[in-house]
């Protein structure tokens, strides 16, 4: 490993062990820490396992220990987030287009900094621009609260619930990125930067599985989350501008959810998160417990098409009764 390499990785790695946030300016490090010499560095420091902020973390040991000919996505992980275990690494800390799976740290923002019954009025501004993309039908005027908002987001990937949550967060979008891009920072997501709040394409706009595992294994200690994340369907019930009643029924994009379906195999759904565009491709964060009650986080980025990252989820979940 050369000096500047090596030094670089040594930097990420003392962010994560510290969970110190760098304030003022978004910091990008070199993403030099594949999964192979780095990660027996990492190992080498850590005795294959991190120290943060109290807990263990998974690190995966080099990638020719998971070749598995079956994954085709562009990165894909299984850890089981209770004991730590690795079970499948690949391209866990390649930079990728995360999509709608950004709205993971948009609620971990949220959820550290308003109530879910804080009343919020949908404003026009807040809505602009949102032709052609994913969202749960919100009008200027609408009188909802964060927790239909957060439903609306993680269940139906609600791109004017992100956008008006961020707002109501932080006065804007842009502030609010910047608070998303510092707890991003202080949840050891080296390899992350956002540039906005609901995973649509942009230059400079990344994150990496290992970064998703990171946010959601903090989210996963609020329970508030948890019951968000486990719902397949939920109703908003809220007035419009004129005062009038509405209700909208929220059901999850995730195909187990929609189908009524709640085991892989042995393996329990809690629940989980997808993403797709035509940059990001298709990807999905699972959640998961065994038989005997230990919860496993499965992600997979950029696969080729929803058939594909079924297969391929269904195909990694197993790995945990082998």
């Amino acid at each position: 490993m050369s000096k500047l390499r090596k030094t670089a990785f040594l930097l990420a790695v003392s962010v994560m062990l510290t969970g110190c946030g760098f304030g003022g300016k978004e910091v990008l490090l070199p993403n030099h820490h594949q999964l192979t010499e780095d990660a027996q560095a990492v190992s080498s420091l850590t005795s294959g396992k991190q120290a943060w902020a109290g807990s263990e973390l998974c690190i995966p040991a080099d990638s020719s220990v998971y070749k598995d000919e079956e994954i085709s996505a562009g990165a894909a992980l299984l850890f089981n987030l209770d004991r730590p275990e690795v079970l499948y690494a690949n391209n866990v800390y390649q930079k990728m287009n995360p999509a709608s799976l950004t709205t993971l740290f948009t609620a971990y923002v949220v959820l550290q900094n308003k109530n879910l019954s804080d009343a919020v009025t949908v404003r026009a501004d807040e809505l602009a621009g949102l032709a052609h993309t994913s969202t749960i039908g919100l009008k200027a005027g609408d009188q909802v609260t964060i927790e239909q908002l957060l439903y609306g987001m993680l269940l139906c990937s609600g791109v004017d619930a992100a956008n008006v949550l961020a707002v109501e967060t932080a006065g804007d979008k842009p502030a609010f990125v910047r608070m998303m891009n510092r707890a991003a920072e202080e949840c050891g997501c080296v390899d992350t930067q956002f540039q906005n709040p609901n995973g649509l394409t942009e230059q400079g706009h990344y994150t990496t599985a290992y970064d998703i595992y990171l946010v959601i294994r903090k989210l996963m200690e609020d329970q508030r989350f948890v019951d968000i994340i486990s719902s397949g369907t939920y109703k908003a019930v809220y007035k419009n501008a004129e005062g009038e009643k509405c209700e909208e029924n929220y059901t999850s994009t995730v195909q187990y959810a929609e189908e009524g379906v709640s085991r892989i195999g042995s393996v329990q759904i809690i629940g989980g998160k997808t993403g797709t565009t035509s940059s990001a491709g298709h990807c999905l964060a699972l959640i998961g417990t065994d038989s005997s009650g230990e919860q496993y986080l499965t992600v997979v980025l950029k696969a080729k098409s929803r058939d594909s990252l079924y297969e391929q989820i269904e195909h990694i979940v197993k790995k945990i009764e082998k």
